[in-house]
């Protein structure tokens, strides 16, 4: 009796085996939820670790000697503003340079 109990132990663990051995397996239990994947299959791309990557630096305005990030962009030119003033130095260079 115990010798049959062994072999059915011993199947259903081959068939388990069988079985997972090209499916992704999703338990969710009293403990937490478990994914299996196959070996073959082996662990998707999501879990790769990648670098924290930063945003890149803004932008800085346009405006003559400033330095600030911009805020707005010019809606003609579509330059890189950070203020009322530096738009009317830009607007006031382009007049000075299409005037000659």
């Amino acid at each position: 009796m115990k010798k049959r109990q062994e072999e059915l132990a011993q199947e259903k663990a081959a068939n388990a085996m069988i079985l997972t051995s090209d499916h992704v397996r999703w338990v969710i239990g009293p403990s937490g939820t478990v994914v299996t994947f196959p070996n073959e299959m082996g662990l998707p791309s999501i879990f790769d670790p990648k670098p924290c990557r930063y945003p890149p630096p803004r932008e800085k305005c346009a405006g003559p000697s400033c330095t600030n990030p911009y805020k707005y962009r010019d809606s003609k030119s579509k330059l890189p503003l950070c203020s009322l003033q530096c738009y009317k130095a830009i607007h006031e260079k382009m007049r000075s340079v299409s005037a000659c």
